[in-house]
């Protein structure tokens, strides 16, 4: 693991590392195009230069993702090796830890990597440890810079749900209408709050509209609507979305000033864009300009950048543009040197390392065909080697501490160690380890020759150069001495890779070569697998059979036991799994021979074995068959469950109830806990009920401390379903409510009363020591919101039970306005209970007057309304002739009804007479 971790640290320093220096040069030129463009388009309109300025941006990230994929394709290239591997790659001498062929031991970290870091640079590295210091520059700044955007993020969210205010509802309904009008889909959330100091959008796809509260007074409401639209075409445009991946290419590219300088360029024209779309909803310029100079004055502090707020850009070049007018390029022109400055400066940093850095990639690899080096620091280590009784075994060390090849031998297993096999305990003084590629030649101290069964010295590796003309024939070029030192490792000879040709696998790469040898696999080997019906045309499927340990011999036994695997995939899945003889044999014992082969692998791949089955059997519980088997070990079902179950008195009846027992979670411990509680459920069922719904033994303890234990089970499991907790009745009793019966409390938390809710209608002036006026408040919707748009239209009420009363005729504050608005809203209460319920509003009032009634009083209008007196009434008395005196209209509708009851109830009566 430690080996791992350093490789791939080394490896991702040296990639970062490199996309770094031409990310330098690479951002200068993009950043100087980008400056040329927007001053040849300044005249041009804002979209057209904001979509350049974030193609720039966006071009940059994608350069330094290309060049980083660019620097990793040619350190592999280079070294034919890959740089990171998996649990079934080639782990070659740079870059591995595996077991060799003879028993041998490889680890190596790869350093050799690439040709494309220049020679100066990579001694720099080895001296000061360059290279890892920009790598842990970049990272360490990528870090803070990341840990910064998710706390203002944390900021970002919190201003959008702490301390907030509905908006008026005449502001909410036109923020609807600018919606609309600007053709915005998404629904939209609009608050007040003291907590920012101009307007601002906040969210992407659920955006919120901040408005602070000292806007709402301190602008007008058409400067404050002109913002509100500057707002929403952030929202229309995707600005949010858009500046998070901003954030993103900043963080990434934070070291490099064209990175800033481009950011910038997207803000100012993000604002330009959103002006101009104000600009063009409305179509006043001077207006618009008015609005953002006084918003300028409400300001103390803008947001955070993960917001977008009506600033952005300078407010005083947003209005120069708005008007027309030149902009000053003092500062602009001192920007644009010091940018050209720095990026040509840069440029000449990140082309200088490279220019100094000698050969390109393919230069290197054209050199390297003139012939192979020699690394002496490389190939040069020590032996150590121990005489034992029968033989000799012999460990070779190379390279340095950070980064080393160890090989194992044991002379019983390998034929090539000269010298060694069959010593009587003495040493010669020179013994060699031949291969094909090269030998390891071992050197003895004098001290040593002869004279010990242990010993130690130096080894170095001497290359065959016989062997790369033989693999020349065979079309492989080797060209290093290091890729010769891997093959003779591992034993790559010419025999097996001719034998490969034959079988039908030639061009293998080098990397293959060695990966097979490493896992140990010959042509014996393959011709076998081949044999069994077992081949294949790749060989990563030979190194996938061999990684896993399949051999001829497992294959025969699973064919004798009758479990012949039907392809290679089938194979490499029943001995990932272990699935073998033995188990087949094992489990068909037990009674349960499985069906297929399917079957047998989720036996085994859930772990069920002849003891689960012996044990679920001794417990009563055996399972009828497979599936029920199945279903229980996946579960997690055991007998020792059954078992403590039972004696607590809880033995299931039957595999259906034990398996809903445990499904639901229920444990001995549980059960005990309910025990002691003082609730023992009578059975199973109201067992598994108690624990669906959340019932525990933690809840019922702390229910009995704050003195609501019911007394049955029914009691309990309702005040749990309902949401009643020791913390609700306990702040509903400082709220000043007796909660002393068991039936009101389930009662008020069924019908939302809430402690909040209590404390404000006490406040509202509400006695909350009347539960049931309480509670039929809350039913019918009073509440002190409620009770405030009643006093505030103008109507106060010391009688609550009359406030309900109209409650639940509809009043409403509404209607209270309506009816004072047409100069009608009476003293009693009783009248405006009666005016209510006979629909008198401001229409009927109007139509009377229009008829020629001009002077009547609150219960002459009730009278009138009562008898039926409308427009078209009065109409009749007019044409009539009748004088349009209001006591006397009053006193004939109330004539006119009288005689109509008196027909109609002398009709109803004879018409039930008719019937009998």
């Amino acid at each position: 693991m430690t080996w791992l971790s350093a490789t791939f640290f080394q490896s991702a320093t040296h990639i970062v590392t490199w996309t770094l220096v031409h990310s330098l040069w690479q951002g200068c030129l993009i950043a100087l195009v980008l400056a040329g463009l927007l001053y040849t388009l300044r005249c041009n309109s804002a979209r057209l230069r904001y979509a350049l300025s974030c193609g720039a941006l966006m071009l940059m990230l994608i350069t330094s993702l290309v060049t980083g994929a660019n620097v990793y394709r040619s350190m592999s290239e280079v070294n034919e090796t890959p740089i990171f591997h998996g649990a079934t790659g080639v782990e070659s001498l740079e870059a591995a830890s595996v077991q060799g062929p003879v028993g041998a031991v490889v680890t190596q970290e790869a350093d050799e990597a690439t040709t494309v870091a220049s020679p100066l640079l990579v001694t720099l590295a080895k001296q000061v440890d360059l290279t890892r210091g920009i790598f842990l520059f970049w990272l360490t700044g990528v870090g803070l810079l990341s840990l910064y955007n998710v706390g203002g993020w944390f900021r970002i969210r919190n201003l959008s749900r702490h301390g907030i205010d509905d908006l008026p509802e005449d502001w909410r309904l036109r923020i609807v209408q600018l919606c609309f009008d600007l053709r915005i889909k998404t629904p939209i959330r609009a608050f007040q709050t003291a907590r920012v100091k101009i307007p601002c959008v906040i969210g992407w796809l659920r955006p919120v509209i901040l408005v602070p509260t000292s806007a709402l007074s301190g602008l007008s409401v058409g400067q404050l609507e002109l913002i509100l639209i500057h707002e929403l075409a952030h929202i229309r445009r995707h600005d949010i979305a858009i500046g998070y991946l901003q954030i993103v290419v900043e963080t990434l590219l934070f070291f490099h000033p064209a990175t800033w300088w481009i950011s910038r360029q997207i803000r100012i024209e993000r604002e330009n864009c959103c002006d101009d779309l104000t600009v063009q909803v409305t179509g006043d310029q001077l207006a618009y300009a008015r609005a953002l100079t006084r918003m300028e004055t409400l300001r103390r502090g803008s947001p955070s950048h993960l917001a977008a707020a009506a600033d952005g850009a300078s407010l005083l070049s947003r209005i120069r543009r708005m008007a027309g007018l030149p902009q000053k390029k003092g500062k602009d022109r001192k920007a644009s040197a010091g940018l050209i400055s720095m990026v040509t400066l840069l440029a000449f940093i990140g082309l200088g390392i490279m220019t100094i850095g000698g050969p390109s990639q393919h230069d290197a690899l054209a050199s390297a065909d003139i012939g192979y080096t020699q690394n002496d620091d490389d190939l040069e280590g020590f032996w150590k080697a121990w005489l034992r009784k029968d033989s000799v075994e012999l460990r070779i060390e190379f390279g340095s501490r950070n980064s080393q090849t160890v090989i194992s031998f044991d002379s019983n297993d390998d034929d090539g160690i000269e010298g060694l096999r069959g010593l009587d305990g003495k040493f010669p003084e020179v013994f060699a380890l031949e291969r094909n590629a090269g030998t390891f030649y071992c050197v003895v101290p004098e001290n040593k020759v002869g004279k010990s069964r242990r010993a130690s010295g130096d080894c170095f590796f001497r290359e065959n150069p016989r062997f790369v003309k033989e693999m020349d024939k065979l079309g492989y070029k080797v060209r290093s001495t290091r890729r010769l030192f891997e093959l003779a490792i591992h034993d790559v000879s010419l025999d097996f890779i001719q034998g490969l040709n034959d079988a039908g696998f030639e061009g293998t790469s080098l990397r293959k070569l060695i990966e097979l040898r490493v896992h140990g696999t010959d042509m014996d080997y393959i011709e076998k697998m081949g044999k069994l019906g077992y081949t294949s045309r790749d060989i990563d499927d030979i190194i996938e059979m061999r990684v896993h340990g399949i051999d001829p011999d497992y294959v025969d036994r699973m064919t004798d036991a009758g479990l012949k695997p039907a392809d290679r995939d089938q194979l490499l899945e029943m001995k990932i799994h272990g699935v073998d003889p033995e188990y087949l044999e094992e489990m068909i014992e037990a009674g349960f021979e499985p069906d297929d082969y399917d079957d047998l692998l989720a036996m085994k791949i859930h772990g069920i074995s002849s003891s689960y089955v012996r044990e679920m059997t001794d417990a009563g519980f055996r399972p009828d068959d497979y599936d029920d088997l199945l279903t229980m070990k996946i579960h997690g079902i055991s007998a020792s469950y059954v078992r403590d179950m039972a004696d607590i008195g809880y033995r299931p009846e039957d595999f259906e109830q034990l398996l809903e027992m445990k499904i639901h979670g229920i444990s001995p411990r549980y059960v005990e806990g309910m025990i002691n509680a003082g609730f023992k459920p009578k059975d199973h069922d109201r067992l598994i009920e108690m624990k669906i719904h959340g019932l525990s033994p933690s809840y019922v303890q702390k229910m009995t401390r704050a003195g609501f234990l019911p007394d049955d089970y029914e009691q309990l499991l309702e005040m749990k379903i309902h949401g009643i907790s020791p913390d609700y009745i306990q702040e509903m009793v400082n709220a000043g409510v007796e909660l002393e019966d068991y039936d009101k409390l389930l009662e008020m938390k069924i019908h939302g009363i809430s402690p909040d809710y209590v404390e404000e209608m006490a406040n509202a002036g509400v006695e909350i020591d009347d539960f049931d006026r309480l509670l039929e408040m809350k039913i019918h919707g009073i509440s002190p919101h409620y009770i405030q748009e009643i006093a505030d239209a103008g109507v106060e009420f010391d009688d609550f039970d009359k406030l309900l009363e109209l409650k639940i005729h509809g009043l409403s504050a509404s209607y209270i306005k309506e009816i004072d608005g047409a100069g009608y809203l009476p003293d009693d209460h009783d009248d405006l209970l009666a005016m209510k319920i006979h629909g008198i509003g401001k229409r009927y009032i109007r139509e009377l007057k229009r008829a020629g009634l001009k002077d009547f009083d609150v219960k002459q209008l009730i009278d009138l309304k009562i008898y039926g007196v409308d427009k078209d009434y009065i109409e009749d008395l007019i044409d009539e002739g009748f004088k349009l005196d209001v006591d006397e209209i009053i006193e004939r509708a109330e004539e006119e009804s009288r005689r109509y009851n008196r027909r109609y109830r002398s009709s109803s009566r004879s018409r039930s007479s008719s019937r009998y």
